[in-house]
């Protein structure tokens, strides 16, 4: 194929006209959502290279390179035939056919086995499949019976892709390391998946996504009792919408679940012109995002069925003409990358009795999810105490206090959410203050006095005493009335389940005093962490040393002055904390907090809580959901706060293989996208362990002592520390990036120095490791490889011309490309 052509073709139809020739005109720029992936952050860059093209590159992994490989990739073609067809679209003359003997056909390969992946989806792959995204286990197994969802590569969740003769030809499958989605094999075009008879339909339901999709059909029990003459379709991604075009029958309607975005509402308006048929909106009630959000939230068929029936029809605006002159190619370049949505709470995760209440108090308080499923996941543990405990070890033990620190903006309704979730436990510390002050108390004082007095009589007769047996009977006796006296003083501080605002020194006195079991919660935490900062200290040095022990159950001994030091054998503090978001971002940037490992400790979490208009009537909160909370949170006051006897939980083989694999994976990621977070990483382990007892004893109130954990509540515990890991390291990103620089500064550095002073352009994981960049050469090899991944390095491999070992070396990409 001539080379002019290819050269007149790419100056007649650069990248970005072609970008926008396909309908991914808003995607030809600087930063941008990836069009060949569900991308939920903009991880797809238009630039211009050295050679003056105009280039791509997706950071995610989908590829990169010029208009050619981009418009090989959308339409699935090999290089030769996507050069022919770009050429024929550009408006070149085609160039003279070749002699047939010169043709040579590609070569075949084999068709893509999706049985084998249907076949790979085990009965315990399903179960946990629906405990992870809350759908029935019969619509699951339904499902696989249907060949519509299956396991590729042995570990991740897949759905088919079909191409015009509805052959399945490949796969769409979600990475689980980071949730991004990939289609297999290479050059898989984008195709919608599709449930049901389309062509035939007289009702079609349309989705962006295929999470909302399978939602809706699991909601309206479409497994039990199919839809009448319905089908849906998701088209994967908002860009995606022109794929209904042609699909649906000429007396379709079509009832599109836009998602809550400008990209969803553009999505809406791309349906309706696409499908060519009466399309209705159906809307999902704010502030869920969509309605995989919005039924995860505890949406009813009922709910469902109601927002179909009150679908809006949707105006067809005329086509708009997206033709740009070759001559002038367009690129917007925004001043800031668009900023990824958060996740979700996985509200699915949980027990039915926390999950109902997280979403009513979520809709009458019109707050995200996060906001009361922290204050739920607070409120269960401080009501287990020191009570009960897992077996997460052949010689460990892992109890379930959390430590849970929270952002929410001011007027954004957290106080009012604490209240509404922590009210069995105010209530529960009423009900003990009440009865100290009526009768406790009164008991304990009258007792005390009594024992005064007859101190007060034997050390008169001791000192009267003259035989030696009767002075060392009566030293005896008092010493018994002493010992007396000074368990009487302790049972008679007042009782205290939750503290709030108090100092370290009298957050101790409160732990001796109350069995070593305390629940420290705030709504407004700032005077805590003032505290936690060594605010008020002489040297200004933070104070998390009963906050360490308390956490793990260690011995400590506080001091104080003026005072008797409080020792603790075996304190259990439970912390569930909200402050200002950025007071949250100042306490991760403190590296004593840190290197101490109290920091490590912690699930947080910005909630994105703000304050919210008041729209209609305000929704009162269910006095049948309340009433099951406040049953639960009983239970388990009664049964472990205040037990004598601890309770042992014993995991099943399936739940341990559970947390084990976890613990593996995160170990593993701590040599490559964890390394510089290791002290972080190092507790994800254990926090998964400890929330897995929380949703254990909330699933099974006072019979959780005696059930073993499942290999499902084990799912469900890393799923949702899962949720804390990628808040916690979204919050760190902007300190990881200011660190993750320094570094790459360090590596660029020592390429120069070995150019000046060896005359050696590149380096080596040794040499990384040698001058003291990274802590292990493990380390060094993870930096040099991301720095290669992010165009700043390039490397080889290299043999010594005599033989020997193979040495990877790495050099400096002189322009490399923007981020």
């Amino acid at each position: 194929m001539s080379q002019d052509l290819l050269l007149q073709a790419k100056q007649r139809l650069p990248l970005s006209v072609l970008m926008a020739q396909l309908g991914f005109g808003d995607r030809a720029k600087k930063s941008a959502r990836c069009p060949f992936h569900e991308d939920s952050s903009a991880s797809f860059s238009l630039y211009v290279g050295d050679d003056r093209e105009e280039r791509w590159k997706c950071f995610a992994g989908c590829g990169q390179g010029d208009v050619i490989d981009f418009f090989a990739k959308h339409r699935g073609l090999n290089n030769a035939d996507a050069c022919r067809e770009y050429i024929r679209l550009a408006d070149v003359p085609s160039p003279p056919a070749l002699p047939s003997s010169s043709h040579q056909s590609p070569p075949v390969q084999p068709p893509f086995d999706w049985q084998s992946c249907v076949a790979a989806l085990t009965p315990e792959h399903r179960v946990n499949f629906a405990a992870w995204r809350g759908y029935a286990p019969k619509f699951v197994a339904w499902l696989h019976a249907e060949n519509l969802i299956g396991l590729f590569d042995g570990e991740h969740i897949a759905f088919p892709v079909h191409d015009a003769r509805h052959n399945i030809t490949g796969c769409h499958y979600r990475i689980k390391r980071d949730g991004s989605w990939r289609y297999h094999p290479t050059g898989t075009r984008t195709a919608p998946l599709i449930v049901g008879d389309i062509a035939k339909a007289k009702t079609v339901l349309a989705f962006e996504s295929q999470w909302d999709l399978l939602t809706v059909l699991d909601r309206l029990d479409h497994h039990i009792q199919p839809l009448t003459d319905t089908a849906a379709i998701a088209t994967r991604g908002a860009s995606n919408a022109r794929l209904l075009a042609g699909l649906c029958a000429p007396d379709a309607v079509v009832y599109a679940f836009g998602q809550n975005d400008d990209a969803g509402a553009k999505w809406l308006a791309a349906i309706a012109a696409s499908s060519g048929r009466i399309t209705f909106q159906v809307d999902t009630p704010s502030p869920h995002k969509d309605v995989n959000d919005w039924t995860r939230a505890g949406a009813t068929s009922q709910e469902i069925e109601a927002a179909i029936a009150a679908a809006q029809p949707i105006a067809v605006a005329s086509t708009a003409d997206h033709r740009v002159p070759a001559h002038k190619p367009v690129i917007e370049v925004p001043d800031e990358p668009e900023e990824p949505e958060a996740a979700t709470f996985p509200l699915e995760a949980l027990p039915s009795a926390m999950a109902e209440m997280i979403a009513a108090v979520s809709r009458t308080e019109r707050v995200p999810l996060a906001l009361p499923a922290v204050c739920a996941l607070g409120v269960v543990a401080a009501a287990l105490g020191a009570g009960l405990e897992v077996t997460s070890g052949p010689n460990r033990a892992t109890r379930g206090n959390l430590y849970l620190i929270a952002s929410a903006e001011s007027g954004s309704g957290k106080s009012e959410t604490f209240r509404l979730i922590a009210a069995p436990l105010l209530d529960h510390q009423t009900r003990l203050i009440e009865t100290w002050k009526l009768k406790t108390s009164p008991q304990l004082q009258s007792e005390i006095r009594v024992l005064d007095k007859e101190i007060a009589a034997l050390e008169r007769k001791a000192a009267k005493a003259g035989e030696p047996m009767e002075r060392e009977r009566l030293r005896g006796e008092l010493e018994y009335k002493l010992a007396r006296k000074d368990e009487m003083t302790a049972r008679a501080a007042m009782p205290c389940t939750i503290a709030q605002d108090v100092t370290t020194e009298r957050l101790a006195v409160l732990l001796h005093d109350n069995r070593e079991v305390v629940f420290s919660a705030s709504a407004d935490a700032r005077k805590l962490i003032d505290n936690l900062m060594g605010r008020y200290n002489p040297g200004k040095t933070t104070d998390e040393s009963l906050y360490l022990s308390a956490y793990s159950g260690d011995f400590v001994r506080v001091d104080r002055q003026g005072r008797d030091a409080v020792v603790l054998n075996k304190p259990c503090l439970s912390l569930c904390w909200f402050i200002q978001p950025d007071l949250l971002a100042h306490i991760l940037g403190e590296e004593s907090l840190s290197a101490s490992g109290f920091l490590p400790r912690l699930l947080i979490c910005h909630t994105n809580a703000v304050p919210r208009r008041i729209d209609g009537e305000a929704e009162i909160l269910s006095e049948s959901v309340r009433g099951q909370w406040t049953q639960l949170v009983g239970d388990l006051l009664a049964t472990f706060h205040a037990a004598d006897k601890l309770h042992s939980i014993t995991p099943t083989p399936e739940a341990t293989v559970m947390f084990t694999n976890f613990h593996n994976r995160i170990v593993d990621r701590r040599a490559v996208d964890l390394a510089d977070v290791g002290a972080f990483a190092a507790r994800y382990a254990e926090n998964a362990w400890r929330l897995a007892v929380v949703l254990h004893a909330a699933q099974w109130a006072g019979e959780a002592g005696s059930e073993p954990m499942t290999a499902v509540t084990a799912a469900n515990a890393v799923r949702v520390v899962e949720w804390f890991v990628a808040s916690q390291l979204d919050i760190l990103a902007k300190g990881r990036h200011t660190a993750a620089a320094k570094v790459q500064d360090e590596i660029l550095e020592l390429l120069e120095s070995n150019r000046q002073r060896k005359s050696q352009d590149f380096i080596t994981v040794r040499e990384v490791h040698r001058a003291r960049i990274t802590a292990t050469a493990d380390a060094a090899r993870a930096l040099l490889a991301r720095m290669e991944a992010d165009g700043l390095l390039t490397s080889e491999d290299t043999t010594p011309a005599r033989g020997g070992k193979t040495t990877r070396i790495f050099r400096r990409i002189q322009n490399p490309v923007p981020e």
